[in-house]
């Protein structure tokens, strides 16, 4: 991990206010989570969830899907909001608001604490706490718009599902990572990118099993409610022109019904194929792929991504340049312009995060995850000095 400042040696006359700069750097990253969200804070699709939420509770709870038009949250995510909706007038919004900021800035907490043992909140080694800030500033400006401008609870909660499963399975809990997979699932749908992290377990066909057991208890009763949830799921949608495979031409016009099916078995494949390289870059690999075959690119969308994406790197020890190329181009390009050339480097973009997952990982993060469990503090399996 700390590689990526190996290079610089820390000069004296910048060494004691870097220092000083290191021993705040979380209350700078919280800090600037709540101010990117509160920079970004809106309602859209709030109304939708918690139309979605109100209806579960509703007499026919098992129509919810079918006659909710456009809804993609998970049954747990529609439970969460409809909890948050118990606040008087619009304080279940702001309370959504302020726990997802909050939540930012704890995913990358934990990824530093679970990569570098002996790191506190105040103390940290130069190179580690520096790399936190410079991955982690970018990475809190982009999270408002998943904290704020879409508060979609349920895409932040898929990635810290993701971050515990991980931590689970190298910690030898795989019983509680294939729950915490599938209820990832339960969540959001396209976090069936999260599903090849079973590659990491020991006991692969029990942990596969818990881990779709799990969301099909909690999506089998609305497809066996009302049959149209399925079709429902994919309906009366349209290709965005940002939309990589619109951009490429090779689709347009309405969505067909089968494409949101398509579309997750080709996430699923992408994780997996990511996974022959270490299982713990599945979800960041997959949920590249789900951006370049979504008929849509939300810019919470492009949020979550690269905070996964960030994640990862630091899990697995990489330099963090996957995701400092990512806040470029499908962070700050469309800031700067909504040209179609701008939407074709984003397209580019992701389709060069996605290939660099499929290449083999160089130094001590390339332990082979099939022959043995990795961890997060040894010296040889993978981890980070």
């Amino acid at each position: 991990m700390t590689e990526a400042f190996g290079r610089f040696a820390a000069r004296p006359e910048w060494t004691p206010w870097a220092r000083r700069l290191v021993a705040v750097r979380h209350p700078i990253l919280l800090a600037l989570a709540f101010l990117s969200t509160y920079i970004q804070r809106g309602d859209a699709d709030w109304t939708l969830l918690s139309a979605g939420g109100q209806r579960l509770f509703s007499a026919a709870p098992w129509t919810v899907y079918a006659h909710t038009s456009g809804l993609q949250a998970g049954p747990l995510t529609l439970v969460v909001v409809r909890g948050m909706n118990i606040l008087p007038g619009g304080w279940g919004l702001w309370a959504t608001h302020v726990l997802l900021a909050i939540l930012g800035w704890y995913l990358l907490f934990l990824a530093e604490r679970w990569t570098s043992p002996d790191v506190g909140l105040r103390r940290a080694p130069l190179k580690t706490g520096l790399l936190t800030l410079a991955v982690g500033i970018p990475v809190m400006v982009e999270w408002g718009w998943v904290a704020g401008d879409s508060p979609h609870l349920e895409d932040p909660l898929a990635i810290l599902l993701f971050l515990l499963a991980v931590r689970a399975i190298t910690k030898g809990n795989e019983t509680r990572a294939a729950v915490l997979i599938g209820l990832a699932l339960a969540f959001k749908p396209w976090a069936i990118a999260a599903l090849p992290l079973v590659l990491g377990c020991q006991r692969k066909i029990k942990a596969i099993a818990i881990a779709i057991a799990v969301p099909a208890a909690c999506w089998l009763p609305f497809v066996l409610g009302d049959h149209a949830t399925l079709s429902a799921a994919g309906h009366g949608f349209r290709w965005l022109d940002n939309a990589p495979l619109h951009l490429l031409g090779l689709a347009s016009g309405p969505l067909p019904d089968w494409w949101r099916s398509a579309e997750l078995l080709g996430v699923l494949a992408a994780a997996a194929l990511a996974a022959r390289q270490d299982w713990r870059i599945a979800f960041a690999a997959g949920c590249t792929m789900r951006l370049l075959l979504d008929p849509a690119a939300f810019p919470y969308y492009y949020a979550g991504l690269l905070m996964a994406t960030a994640l990862t790197e630091r899990l697995i020890g990489a330099r963090p340049w996957r995701t400092a190329v990512l806040f470029v181009g499908v962070g700050v390009l469309p800031a700067v312009s909504d040209s179609k050339a701008a939407y074709l480097l984003q397209a580019v973009t992701l389709a060069v995060v996605y290939v660099s997952w499929l290449q083999p990982l160089r130094g001590r993060a390339t332990a082979n995850p099939f022959r043995r469990r990795l961890t997060f503090t040894g010296r040889d399996a993978g981890a980070p000095a």
